[in-house]
């Protein structure tokens, strides 16, 4: 993930994406369905879940867990590199929310949680 400032490679990640389809039903009177009118689909939702650690017992990984908050905090679309992601055509991502769970007797790991939405970057152009 990189937010222009700051990047960092997850190694210990497991994503899920889903997508919901936006579809307007009109119910017709007397009938048994309805008829849907328009139908198109919302943005990629991604979970991830994972961890930063350090491989020496005791030090926790403070670093990375600094960088990490930075680059969640950013109010802009992140840039993501994923080949699992990129399946979906997604290569930026919008950082909903966030949590970072301890976990008891592990000093050099810390678990995060995310979900963001996907995100296309939008060129305006004017007409001339």
């Amino acid at each position: 993930m990189d937010n222009g400032e700051s990047q960092i490679y997850l190694d210990t990640v497991l994503l899920t994406v889903r997508r919901q389809k936006n579809i307007v039903k009109t119910q017709i009177i007397g009938g048994d369905t309805t008829v849907k009118e328009y139908i198109n689909t919302s943005d990629h939702i991604i979970q991830a879940q994972g961890a930063l650690h350090t491989f020496r017992s005791g030090n926790y990984p403070i670093g990375d867990v600094n960088t990490m908050i930075s680059i969640l905090e950013s109010n802009f679309a992140l840039k993501v590199i994923c080949p699992y992601l990129r399946l979906f055509g997604i290569f930026e991502i919008v950082i909903e929310d966030y949590e970072f769970p301890q976990r008891e007797g592990f000093e050099n790991i810390q678990l995060f949680n995310f979900t963001a939405i996907s995100d296309e970057p939008i060129q305006l152009i004017e007409d001339v």
